[in-house]
């Protein structure tokens, strides 16, 4: 082989293994620039040092260097350069070193932490771009098997004690107190403001103090372009906290996950608002108008499965939904994927099966109080009493669960003839769920029981 086409191939090799050393050991784009450069500058150095005591003219070195022994040479120190610049940041990044640190390694957050997720500052024309973009970024966040965000539910009841309005925006100044009062350790925070006939999209990791940990941007020419260009403010986010390459590449794409429609996305979006503020009002529309965008939509699907399914809807329509988003779980979040295998299982009447899927939930997600809640249901519903209260018990001690845990637990007890233990579940339900209707439910079940 002729000395340039083995360089050729040799530089060829050398940017192919940076550039999997970039996907595998998550070296930055910069770092893998900056290792090309090493090599280079130091080719000329390795040539030298392999001629110490020889001539060593221009002329020589030049013929040295494009000879088959002196690309050999320069393969070798290639390859010692690489692989000791990938070996030192990826010990400097392990152990929280300067720049090289991740949010975990520096130890400013700790795996499963609890994470706020703020309302996009929208700066745009487009109203309802940023409750859409939010409700994106939490929608690819929540496939990271490093971060919890904090739910629905829970934000709802953190507000209550926040003596909030539920359908109080969250915006950054009430997300930053909330999760300072609900011991969540860190918030994403974003913006969209125009920029140049297009939009410019940003991303921040905040303290509770409001030290911006982390910042990240970038810019979508139009519309078709902003759902891929938040997908890069979420990874770029996931791989500065500590979330491995090889996780974040093993998820699906933004746009497979939700919809490649922006208004059907926004849509959804408003969906959502109104039902994570605890209101019936309006929202099954919105739902509706998204899936007809998008019937692949699977995430726009679950809420109307959900709400034929709470409300008693009509049988035929709650079936189609439950097909519906079973056909697509594909294009779900993998958590949510089970939580739709599950829903399909407790429909088509194999509780058993949906037992096993929770069971399966839990063991991967164990802090997702649906997924312990549905397993403790339907632990109930088989009369299996005593596992029942092992699953909901303590996620009620801990003070975590959701109302209707709390309600599952004292219709478990009351069977077990553990009265008392029943009381102080209800007084437990006062005292966090004030207007749970559950509560006064759960109160008329034990009294029967005991009168």
């Amino acid at each position: 082989m002729k000395p340039a086409v083995l360089a050729t191939v040799g530089l060829v090799l050398l940017l192919g293994v940076a550039w999997v050393l970039r996907q595998e050991a998550g070296l930055p784009l910069w770092l893998v620039g900056v290792s090309v450069g090493v090599v280079l500058a130091g080719v000329p150095v390795a040539l030298w040092l392999s001629r110490r005591g020889k001539s060593t003219t221009p002329a020589r070195l030049v013929a040295d260097a494009t000879s088959r022994r002196g690309l050999q040479t320069a393969g070798i120190f290639s390859a010692v350069a690489l692989g000791a610049i990938t070996i030192a940041f990826t010990t400097l990044r392990a152990a929280g070193v300067g720049p090289f640190a991740t949010l975990l390694s520096s130890g400013a957050m700790t795996e499963r932490d609890k994470v706020v997720i703020a309302e996009f500052r929208n700066s745009t024309s487009d109203s309802t771009l940023g409750v859409a973009l939010t409700e994106a970024l939490s929608i690819d966040l929540s496939q990271s098997k490093v971060l919890r965000l904090m739910t629905p539910a829970e934000i709802r009841d953190a507000l209550a004690r926040m003596k909030r309005d539920a359908k109080t925006r969250l915006l950054p100044d009430v997300a930053t107190e909330l999760a300072a009062r609900e011991g969540a350790k860190v918030i994403v925070m974003g913006d969209v403001t125009p920029f140049a006939g297009g939009f410019a999209l940003s991303g921040r990791v905040v303290d509770v103090k409001g030290a911006t940990l982390y910042a990240t941007r970038t810019t979508a020419k139009s519309t078709n372009d902003i759902i891929p260009a938040l997908e890069k403010i979420s990874r770029d986010i996931r791989e500065e906290i500590g979330e491995s390459m090889r996780s974040i590449r093993s998820t699906q794409s933004l746009e497979q996950v939700s919809t490649s429609s922006l208004e059907a996305l926004q849509l959804y979006s408003r969906g959502v608002r109104s039902q994570n503020a605890g209101s019936d009002d309006d929202r099954m529309p919105f739902f509706r108008q998204a899936v007809a965008l998008d019937t692949g939509f699977a995430m726009a699907w679950r809420p109307i499965f959900s709400d034929l399914n709470n409300l008693r809807g009509d049988p035929a329509l709650r079936v189609d939904a439950a097909e519906r988003m079973y056909r697509f779980r594909d294009r779900l979040p993998a958590h949510e994927a089970l939580h739709a295998e599950a829903m399909y299982a407790n429909l088509s009447g194999d509780l058993e099966q949906a037992i096993e899927v929770y069971r399966r939930l839990v063991a991967s997600w164990p802090d997702d109080m649906r997924a312990q809640n549905g397993l403790g249901l339907y632990l109930r519903a088989l009369g299996r009493w005593d596992e029942a209260e092992r699953v909901l018990a303590p996620i009620v001690d801990a003070g975590t669960a959701l109302a209707s845990s709390h309600y599952n637990l004292v219709t478990t007890q009351i069977p077990l003839r553990k009265f008392a233990e029943a009381r102080h579940t209800i007084d437990l339900m006062a005292e966090r769920f004030p207007t749970s209707p559950q509560r006064w439910q759960a109160g008329y079940f034990l009294a029967s029981a005991t009168n």
